[in-house]
C-alpha cells in the first residue's frame, strides 16, 4: 500500500505523462491517480539545519544535537582550532541556519 505522502522524481513524472504509449490527448483524473501511484517512491530524508554556536570554554556545540564541534586543544586544554564542520558529525544537520535563535 501506498503512503500518501511518499515522495516521488518530478522528472519521471514528466516522462510518464508523456511517454509515447497513446494517441489520447488527455487523461482522465483515474488514469492521473493511477499513473502517479504507479511511480517508485524516492528514497529521501528531511533535511535538519543548526549552528555552531560558540561557547565560553571556545568549543562550539551544534544548536541540534548539542554535539561538540570536532576541535584541536592545545596541553593545557585551550581550543586552538574549530573545524567548523558543514555537517554535525553527531546528529547529520546541515550547519546553515542563519538564524542566531536556532
Amino acid at each position: 500500500m501506498n503512503n500518501p505522502n511518499d515522495l516521488i522524481s518530478r522528472n519521471t513524472a514528466i516522462k510518464w505523462f508523456f511517454r509515447p504509449y497513446s494517441n489520447e490527448e488527455s487523461y482522465s483524473n483515474l488514469d492521473v491517480e493511477k499513473a502517479l501511484k504507479a511511480i517508485p517512491a524516492v528514497d529521501a530524508v528531511p533535511v535538519v539545519h543548526g549552528r555552531w554556536r560558540e561557547l565560553k570554554d571556545g568549543t562550539e556545540e551544534c544548536t541540534n544535537c548539542l554535539g561538540l564541534c570536532p576541535h584541536e586543544e592545545n596541553y593545557n586544554g585551550d581550543v586552538i582550532f574549530n573545524f567548523g564542520c558543514e555537517y554535525c558529525p553527531w546528529c547529520g544537520a546541515k550547519m546553515d541556519a542563519d538564524n542566531p535563535m536556532i
